[in-house]
């Protein structure tokens, strides 16, 4: 029985044994021929209402006790259950972070209002396996108008980017296998690792140079496997060159 429990609890201290005690005298005083005793001993009757003090507070002291002992057990299991579920959290729910390693861009003589744009990112998993899908990218110029950015359909087999004139050496050579979108939805992440790559699309609407611009905020964003969403933002902080793009 729950009582039973309760007084043992706080009858199991030996503070609130002695302030049972002390209290049970004070109530013994008063039988006639206990009084009377006491009464014929006047330094015993002055210390009296003491006695009561000092049995209260230790019959209160065993109440805290109690109470102590339990509060103590119940936060300790919290804390369990909390450990417990923080585990079972890492072993089912990804916990995916990225970065925006670069972003390289490129537009043609025609189109000087529409940028082709490179984003090159890396993608950790501190959590539960998972993949990553719904790429989508969109950047927000220095004047503050947002665009979505028209995504790029993976190269048939490589694209290569160019720092200064196309012709020359390429800077990179982004594979196919390399495309993001391909990459992270076909090979889960899994715990403690990462994964890396490109994806592209076109800015409609935007130059090369507003695009490029110092001020520029390129965000990514995407979805885990509980279709949690997700955000990679970059500020560009300085004007990149000029990187036309090939691809074949």
């Amino acid at each position: 029985m729950h009582i039973v429990t309760f007084l043992s609890a706080v009858f199991g201290s030996w503070v609130a044994v002695v302030g049972t005690i002390l209290t049970i005298i004070s109530f013994v005083e008063k039988i006639p021929s206990v009084s009377k005793w006491l009464k014929e001993k006047p330094l015993l009757e002055r210390w009296k209402p003491l006695v009561w003090v000092i049995g209260a507070c230790c019959i209160f002291g065993g109440f805290y006790s109690a109470w102590s002992q339990q509060y103590d057990k119940a936060t300790q299991g919290q804390n369990q259950i909390n450990t417990l579920r923080h585990q079972l959290t890492a072993l089912t729910v990804p916990d995916l972070h990225g970065t925006i390693d670069f972003a390289a861009f490129g537009s043609d003589v025609k189109h000087r209002r529409l940028c082709a744009m490179t984003v090159q990112l890396t993608i950790t998993n501190t959590g539960a396996p998972s993949i990553a899908d719904s790429f989508r990218m969109f950047v927000t110029l220095k004047n503050g108008r947002e665009i979505e950015v028209e995504p790029i359909l993976a190269p048939k087999t490589f694209a290569e980017l160019y720092e200064g004139e196309a012709g020359k050496s390429p800077s990179m050579i982004l594979t196919t296998k390399d495309y993001l979108p391909s990459k992270a939805i076909s090979n889960p992440i899994p715990t403690g690792g990462a994964v890396s790559g490109f994806i592209q699309g076109y800015v409609v609407g935007a130059t090369q140079n507003e695009v490029s611009a110092a001020g520029t905020v390129i965000r990514v964003a995407f979805q885990d496997v509980l279709s949690h969403h997700l955000v990679i933002e970059k500020l560009l902080t300085h004007k990149r060159d000029r990187f036309p793009a090939s691809g074949g």
